[in-house]
């Protein structure tokens, strides 16, 4: 009886290992459009357009550059 919890422990702790994995690449991914942004609008590009290409908001855009 006692052994019985131990393969769900297993797979719970598998499926976290896996949620932090995802959350680590999406953290990635998340400042690297941040820098891209940033980028972007040093070289002159319309905040309005970064925002579009970006697919986020003109004011996320703006946050992300400081104004």
């Amino acid at each position: 009886m006692r052994d019985a919890p131990r393969p769900q422990l297993t797979a719970l702790a598998k499926a976290r290992r896996a949620s932090e994995r995802a959350d680590a690449t999406r953290d990635r991914a998340r400042q690297q459009l941040r820098q891209a942004v940033v980028d972007a609008v040093i070289a002159g590009v319309p905040e309005a357009e970064v925002a579009r290409l970006a697919g986020v908001t003109r004011m996320t855009v703006r946050a992300w550059i400081g104004k």
